[in-house]
């Protein structure tokens, strides 16, 4: 091994020596050839300078300008005068801002980072040596410098920025399309508030930020008196990229459901969510000079390798929970995956070429378009699959809504026979009752039997009273408001009909059911009866004024007179307030009564009616035993 890296060396400083004493033997004239000049090839072993001489001649009688230039790490050029050695100028991506001399011609600008400016004097004949650093290529790197003139630097550039348009064209639909996801589920998480669309968002966001934020757009930041102050290089950095990573991966953990479906992997992705985080902080540090460039190196290919260990996992976590919707998220990180290996293997074996850069973009981009276009299929085959279960929800919904309202149908027709055979069978019988009784006393001469007689016939007068109420609360054509509304009527106008009182009755008369279940009516009707005997027997009033009114979700009844009232603070039990009071709790109705002595009594009755869900279905079987029974 020592043997062969004796041979590899002697051979690499053969290679120097011939290259040295050629560039110096060979003068180059300015302008050069159509403002260019090909330097001889240099050879650039990692983490070793490389020198190389060039003897330049200025035939003018001005001053010129003349860069030199070379994609290299470091570049330094010196003006050799016997055996001293004056720097002209430093260049390179791996030299902060600071240290360069492009504040002394600032129209050169920042993102020349590839070129070294300096001038040749007039009419002279000038030895320059440059100093090449290769830190970044693992392998033996291949230099091909030039030499321009300014006129010849800018055709260069033109030609350069011509090469590159259709890289960049491409690079601007990237974004562009990039924009536009980002706009689509940022739009769609406002409106769906789903966190897997928000990850997805701040996915792309930072995608967007890698893409725009390197030397092209942030080159005149290397300008600002803050960030010259600490080293800053506008070099790419990885900081977003391992962002992104981290957004990706909440994404994931969202979308497969991992903390469901396996807690362990699930904690196994926070963890390197966190990883990722940190190394983007780390990459910040370095990308402001705070490491030494060996450190930075080793941490880019640690990423490397994190990155395609996490690519791996990645495929695994998917092929383990491979459904109808993780599917194209799992070809969407392949195809992403794929790419990613594809950019180390350029930027590993291909660096040295012109072409590196545009090869980069190209897998990039291709990546980045086949991962966003699974997560668009994705997202709609996850959102049919919701509808769908929606849609069955539903029908399961309006099944079992059918259900009931059959069950109601059939418990309404049974309600509808118990009160027809109550009066038919029950309420003929008393009815009987009571006239026999009332025919009979008139073959009695005793008056003791008569008052017996005419007992039992008012006793069942009031069964029958008594169970005309029941009949009416059973029977299902009674749910609605109205037959409310007519029942407590009917109940005003026989307790009043043989007094001086005015009634004055203002009840609800529409057909619409309100949701009043079968104690709700009947509690109502007796609070109101209740309310209307206390009038009768202890108001003494000249006016009574009823109202019942549908006010959705609650159904009010109120009854006020103008008699004699009755002071609150004094125990009034024997008024039946406190019967009132509660049946008005089992109903859950809200009870309020205002009274003072000589100003007449409120009673308002504030009873809430079922959900629209609960409320029964009058059957087409409904018979109105009400009438009948009157």
């Amino acid at each position: 091994m020592t043997r062969h890296r004796c041979v590899r060396l002697g051979l690499l400083s053969l290679l120097f020596l011939i290259t040295g004493f050629s560039s110096l033997a060979q003068t180059f004239t300015y302008p050069f050839d159509n403002g260019r000049a090909d330097l001889p090839l240099t050879t650039c072993v990692q983490y070793a300078p490389t020198s190389a001489t060039y003897t330049l001649l200025n035939p003018t009688n001005t001053e010129v300008d003349v860069i030199l230039f070379q994609e290299v790490d470091e570049i330094d050029v010196y003006r050799i005068n016997g055996l001293k050695r004056t720097l002209l100028g430093r260049s390179g991506w791996l030299y902060p801002a600071h240290l360069l001399q492009l504040d002394q011609y600032p129209e050169f600008g920042f993102q020349h980072r590839n070129g070294v400016l300096f001038q040749l004097p007039p009419a002279q004949t000038v030895h320059l040596q440059a100093v090449y650093r290769n830190k970044m290529f693992a392998n033996t790197a291949l230099l091909y410098p030039r030499l321009f003139s300014r006129a010849g630097y800018q055709q260069f550039l033109d030609r350069q920025l011509a090469a590159h348009l259709p890289v960049r064209m491409l690079g601007m639909i990237f974004v562009g399309c990039l924009l536009i996801m980002f706009l689509y589920t940022g739009t769609q998480y406002i409106i769906l508030r789903e966190r897997v669309l928000l990850y997805y968002a701040l996915f792309v966001l930072l995608v967007i930020l890698r893409s725009v934020i390197h030397d092209d757009y942030l080159h005149v930041m290397d300008g600002w008196p803050l960030l010259r102050s600490v080293g800053f290089v506008s070099r790419f950095s990885l900081t977003f990229m391992l962002w992104s990573l981290a957004a990706y991966g909440l994404f994931l953990r969202e979308y497969v459901q991992l903390r469901a479906r396996s807690p362990k992997l699930d904690h196994l992705y926070a963890a390197m969510i966190s990883v990722f985080i940190l190394l983007g902080l780390g990459d910040v540090f370095i990308t402001v000079d705070k490491f030494t460039v060996p450190v930075w190196q080793q941490v880019h290919r640690a990423v490397d390798v994190c990155l395609l260990l996490f690519g791996f996992f990645t495929l695994y976590t998917l092929w383990r929970f491979y459904d109808a919707v993780t599917k194209f998220l799992f070809w969407g990180i392949l195809f992403f995956f794929i790419s990613g290996l594809g950019s180390i293997i350029n930027r590993s074996f291909f660096g040295y070429l012109p072409t590196v850069y545009d090869t980069e973009v190209a897998i990039f981009a291709t990546g980045y378009v086949l991962e966003i276009l699974m997560f668009a299929l994705g997202i709609a085959q996850r959102h049919e699959l919701i509808r769908q279960e929606k849609v069955s929800i539903q029908a399961q919904l309006i099944e079992q809504l059918q259900h009931n309202e059959q069950k109601q149908v059939k418990l309404n027709t049974l309600r509808d026979e118990i009160a027809r055979d109550l009066h038919d069978e029950i309420g003929s019988q008393l009815s009987s009752i009571s006239i026999l009784s009332q025919t009979t006393a008139r073959y009695i001469s005793d008056e003791r039997a008569k008052q017996r007689l005419s007992t039992i016939g008012q006793t069942a007068r009031q069964i029958m009273e008594s169970m005309r109420e029941i009949v009416w609360s059973l029977n299902s054509s009674s749910d609605s408001l109205q037959h409310v509304g007519l029942r407590i009527r009917e109940t005003a106008y026989n307790l009043f009909a043989d007094t001086p009182t005015r009634l004055h009755i203002d009840l609800a008369e529409t057909d619409a059911v309100h949701g009043l279940s079968q104690k709700q009516r009947r509690e109502l009707h007796m609070i109101a009866k209740e309310c209307l005997i206390n009038c009768l027997r202890h108001a003494q009033a000249q006016n009574v004024w009823l109202m019942l009114q549908a006010t959705p979700p609650t159904v009010l009844f109120s009854i006020r007179d103008d008699g004699m009232g009755f002071d609150q603070t004094t125990d009034f039990s024997g008024l039946g307030l406190r019967s009132i009071q509660a049946r008005a709790n089992q109903i859950g109705a809200i009870l309020s009564i205002e009274s003072n002595p000589g100003a007449g009594t409120v009673i308002r009755v504030n009873c809430p009616t079922l959900p629209e869900s609960e409320r029964s279905t009058p059957s087409a079987q409904q018979t109105t035993t009400l009438s009948a029974m009157s």
